[in-house]
């Protein structure tokens, strides 16, 4: 019997259809009334920070710091970091991970590697199935294991017939999962909401990112992932295994030991 409720909030980045090395679905797992007063905290950053209530994304703060950095112009897009130096970018990423890390989180991450993925799946829309059968595999375990039922909310994508698409693909896994015969830990409606609008997405955004950016091998991203992220990310409580836990590869390790491992190694 489930005696609490959790939010999933879940981001994205990259396509089957695209050209970045790294493919990523998911994000962060959180007591409903935790995540209230990480919102807060949050929000109070940001306002404090720079002043003014935006969405700040994790691209924009890496990009400025990289523009700088090169001492090229930022965009407009990116006029609002104009006024600030990279050291300021930087501690605001430093105490943005820190209030993260407080809240007791699990980290949930699908992580693929693009030309590994192609190798055996061809179309996007059977990847974002696996991906999300995949995550929500993840939250029914660990609803069961730990009592709670699972809230899943996804970031708002470019078109209405993507959200569409997950929307449908969502169902489906619910109706008919060849792993797992009834999610009755996972409410059955994926909830679509845009990133500018919720604190939650625009964690996740900053998540992903991080992880990411280790992946590529950025050294700010690896430094700010061992510090406050690693320790997050779901594990077996028997051994503190991480792979198929918390970060869940497609193609599976068995399909792509050689993939599996490069992420591991990285990531461990």
């Amino acid at each position: 019997m489930a005696n609490s409720t959790r939010f999933f909030f879940i981001d994205e980045q990259g396509t089957l259809n695209n050209d970045q090395e790294w493919l990523l679905r998911g994000g962060f797992l959180i007591d409903v009334h935790e995540y209230l007063k990480l919102n807060r905290r949050i929000k109070k950053l940001n306002k404090d920070s720079f002043n003014e209530i935006v969405e700040i994304k994790w691209s924009h703060i890496s990009i400025a710091i990289y523009l700088k950095r090169n001492k090229k112009r930022l965009s407009p897009e990116l006029g609002y970091l104009e006024k600030f130096s990279i050291e300021q970018l930087e501690t605001y990423l430093d105490s943005f991970f820190k209030i993260v890390a407080e809240f007791d989180i699990k980290v949930i991450i699908n992580v693929s590697e693009r030309t590994e993925v192609v190798k055996f799946i061809k179309k996007q829309d059977s990847f974002v199935k696996m991906q999300l059968q995949n995550l929500m595999q993840r939250c029914q375990f660990a609803g069961q294991d730990e009592k709670f039922v699972t809230i899943l909310v996804h970031e708002n994508e470019n078109t209405s017939k993507d959200d569409k698409i997950k929307k449908d693909v969502y169902k489906e896994i619910i109706n008919s999962d060849s792993f797992i015969k009834d999610y009755n830990l996972i409410v059955d409606n994926l909830f679509i909401e845009f990133s500018n609008l919720n604190i939650g997405i625009q964690i996740s955004d900053f998540i992903i990112g991080a992880v990411s950016a280790t992946l590529r091998g950025y050294e700010t991203s690896a430094n700010l992932y061992k510090k406050y992220l690693k320790s997050k990310v779901r594990t077996n409580k028997k051994d503190g295994s991480f792979i198929g836990y918390g970060i869940v590869t497609i193609p599976n390790p068995n399909s792509s030991p050689a993939m599996t491992q490069k992420i591991g190694t990285i990531l461990s």
